[in-house]
C-alpha cells in the first residue's frame, strides 16, 4: 500500500452557514446540509468550452424517489468517438457548477456527472446517506443510474466517486464493499467525510472485504477541514494504512477552512492527483 501525506493550508474567510436538521440523532449534523462555495470558484456566467446538459432526472424503482442530476462533457466530447473516465459526484445542488467550471478551465478529458439529493430542500441525504437507507440508495446507484449514464454517454467505465462530508460517509460504504476483482471504483475522494457516524457493522463490512482479498486497485484521497471532522478523518485514515491492503494508495489533505467551504478546494487538488 502507498501512503502519501500532503499538508495544503488553506484559509478562506467566509461565513459559516448551518441549516441541517437540529437535535436528536442528527445534531452532530447541524452543518451538513450546507456547502458554501469557496471564495475562488467560478463566476457563474463562466462560458463552458465544454458543453453541460441539466435539469435532467432519474426516478428510482427502490428508493420511490426522483433525483436530479446534471452532466457536464468536456470540450472536444461531441468531435470524437473515444470513450471517457466518469467521475459522480453527490450533493449536485451545491458542488456541480464549482467541480464542473473547474474541469472545463483545466481541460480535463473527463465526464462529470453530479447527481442531487432528491427533491429540492427535501434533506433526503439523511435517509440516502446514513443508516438504513444506505443499502438502497447503493443499489439504485449501481443497478439504476450508473447503468443509465453509461447507456447514454461513451464511458470507458473507469469511475470516480466524490462526495463531501455525509457524501462522504456514504463513499465509505462503496469503498468497504468494493468487489474482489475489478473495482467499481477506481478513485475515491471523499472530503471531511461525516465518519463520526460509522457503525460498528459499517467498520465490520470493511475488514469482511480485507479478509476475503488484500487487493484493492483503488486510489483514496481524503481530505479535512479545520474546524471539522479532521480527528474522524484521521482515525478513517489509520484504519485503511493498518490494513497493508496491495494496489491500495492513500492521499491525505488537509485544509484550514470551516467545513462548509472543503468542497471546492479539495476537489481542485484532487483533480490533479488522477486527471
Amino acid at each position: 500500500m502507498k501512503i502519501k501525506f500532503v499538508l495544503l493550508v488553506i484559509v478562506c474567510m467566509s461565513t459559516l452557514q448551518a441549516c441541517g436538521r437540529q437535535g436528536g440523532d442528527y445534531a452532530k449534523f447541524a452543518t451538513d446540509n450546507t456547502i458554501v462555495n469557496h471564495s475562488d470558484s467560478p463566476v457563474a456566467a463562466y462560458p463552458y468550452v465544454g458543453s453541460v446538459q441539466t435539469n435532467l432526472s432519474i426516478t428510482s424503482k427502490i428508493t420511490g424517489i426522483t433525483y436530479p442530476y446534471h452532466v457536464y462533457l468536456p470540450y472536444n466530447y461531441s468531435l470524437s468517438a473515444k470513450s471517457y473516465s466518469v467521475i459522480y459526484g453527490t450533493d449536485a445542488q451545491w458542488v456541480f457548477p464549482h467541480f464542473s467550471q473547474r474541469l472545463d478551465v483545466r481541460n480535463k478529458d473527463v465526464i462529470f456527472v453530479g447527481i442531487e439529493e432528491g427533491p429540492l430542500n427535501s434533506n433526503r441525504r439523511f435517509d440516502d446517506f446514513l443508516g438504513s437507507g444506505v443499502s438502497n440508495y447503493m443499489s439504485f446507484f449501481k443497478t439504476e443510474f450508473v447503468p443509465m449514464i453509461e447507456s447514454t454517454y461513451r464511458t470507458n467505465h473507469e469511475r470516480t466517486y466524490v462526495g463531501t462530508s455525509l457524501g462522504g460517509l456514504l463513499g465509505s460504504s462503496f469503498l468497504a464493499k468494493e468487489p474482489l476483482g475489478e473495482p467499481y471504483f477506481k478513485n475515491y475522494l471523499l472530503f471531511d467525510g461525516s465518519f463520526f457516524a460509522l457503525t460498528e457493522k459499517d467498520i465490520q463490512a470493511e475488514e469482511e472485504r480485507f479478509n476475503a482479498s488484500k487487493k484493492l486497485d483503488v486510489t483514496l484521497i481524503l481530505t479535512s477541514a479545520s474546524p471539522g471532522n479532521v480527528n474522524d478523518v484521521t482515525v478513517y485514515e489509520q484504519r485503511y494504512e493498518s490494513r497493508q491492503y496491495e494496489d491500495f494508495t492513500i492521499h491525505r489533505l488537509r485544509y484550514l477552512v470551516p467545513h462548509n467551504d472543503v468542497a471546492n478546494p479539495s476537489f481542485d487538488e484532487a483533480i490533479e492527483f488522477i486527471y
